[in-house]
């Protein structure tokens, strides 16, 4: 059958990749290191999109932690954390006129601080916002809360073809969407810790 279109090639600047990055204030960072080493008890083995363990495709170690938690703890430390986040996403809606005049309300529930340890990786393409009951999910962030000194570790976004580099305080806001599929690369040398989760249109969970 003679196929009755053909692709259409369109010149787009790269530089539309609606990837916002910061560095932020890192004070808060050391204590969410601190106070995941001290919560060894809940934490639990990274799994899969599939919610499987299977260390070839992603080998860390996860903790995770809702909001109503840190209120009830007074774990201030995330607070200041989230405030800081909070400046993060203003300016990154600031950016486009939709998000300035539409996206007042966001609501981010639970999120998880992950250590990759030597060897550790989460090699499987993944993105945040994959099925009906994930479709709450807008804007994805991640926060790395150490500097990694060597070429190892790294964020990689497959289909930008561009690899991010740990380092303490740089943050990340991007779509959660398929566009945005990424990995997080082998380390070889040393640990890394970040800190991930999701801004929602509702509260869900």
């Amino acid at each position: 059958m003679v196929k009755k279109m053909k692709r259409e090639d369109l010149k787009i600047k790269e530089s539309s990749h609606f990837i916002g990055s910061w560095i932020v204030d890192t004070a808060p960072l050391d204590e969410i290191i601190n106070y995941f080493n001290l919560s060894n008890s809940d934490h639990d083995v990274g799994k899969t999109e599939k919610g499987l363990i299977d260390k070839e495709k992603k080998d860390c170690i996860e903790l995770s932690i809702t909001p109503k938690k840190v209120k009830e703890a007074k774990l201030d430390f995330f607070i200041k954390y989230f405030n800081i986040l909070r400046d993060c996403y203003d300016d990154y809606k600031s950016q486009w006129e939709l998000f300035e005049s539409n996206w007042n309300q966001i609501h981010i529930g639970a999120f998880f601080i992950e250590k990759f340890l030597v060897s550790g990786h989460h090699l499987d393409f993944h993105y945040d916002r994959k099925n009906i009951y994930s479709s709450h999910k807008s804007l994805s962030w991640i926060t790395f809360l150490n500097n990694v000194k060597k070429d190892e570790g790294e964020l990689v976004f497959k289909y930008f073809d561009h690899s991010i580099k740990p380092k303490k305080g740089l943050t990340l806001i991007f779509p959660s969407d398929w566009m945005y599929m990424h990995k997080q690369n082998i380390l070889k040398t040393q640990d890394k810790f970040i800190l991930k989760g999701n801004i929602k249109f509702t509260e869900l969970e």
